[in-house]
């Protein structure tokens, strides 16, 4: 027997789109059923003000506007990591990194985010949401979801960030040591 589609949180309304939701999933997105929803707000909301008429190609419009949600969520998603990156310190004599070990720093933060159970992934990348008041408010609603005072939140970001540190140092070690050895051999 199939499974039924999920429905909205926001509309009820059934996310009867598959190819929409696999437009989502090929792209490896952690939480594709809310990109559809949200694809599915953005369209109705463009619809109810009006000047919109898709008629011609309703579906290429859907996916339109599923572009445009996926672009802005992977450009908040490099902004949460990057304001995490921001709160570890570099690893060397110098204030300023050059341009290719902040690259290089970020792709291993990536990798090694990626290496932390779920759990953990998702409280670091809550921790280091937002900006100022925002950020704070956001803490404060973690604590109470995860059922924690404010200090032991702290202490658990501190520790997974200390791990983080430890393994982007690692890394960063091991493409000196790669990048050494290759100039070695030339």
């Amino acid at each position: 027997m199939a499974q039924p589609r999920p429905r909205s949180r926001r509309r009820g309304l059934r996310t009867d789109s598959p190819k929409l939701l696999r437009f989502f999933e090929w792209r490896r997105q952690s939480e594709p059923e809310e990109l559809v929803d949200r694809t599915i707000d953005r369209v109705t909301r463009k619809l109810l003000q009006g000047g919109v008429r898709p008629e011609s190609d309703p579906l290429g419009f859907f996916y339109g506007v599923a572009r445009n949600i996926l672009r802005e969520h992977s450009a908040d998603q490099v902004q949460h990591r990057s304001a995490l990156l921001g709160h570890l310190p570099a690893n060397s004599g110098s204030q300023v990194e050059p341009e290719e070990d902040v690259e290089k720093r970020l792709a291993f933060l990536e990798r090694c985010l990626s290496r932390l159970p779920l759990p953990d992934r998702e409280l670091i990348v809550a921790y280091y949401q937002g900006r100022r008041r925002e950020k704070i408010g956001n803490r404060k609603a973690l604590a109470d979801r995860l059922g924690i005072p404010m200090n032991a939140l702290w202490i658990r970001s501190h520790r997974l960030r200390l791990k983080l540190e430890s393994c982007i140092d690692e890394c960063m070690a091991r493409s000196r040591a790669a990048k050494g050895i290759d100039e070695d051999s030339h």
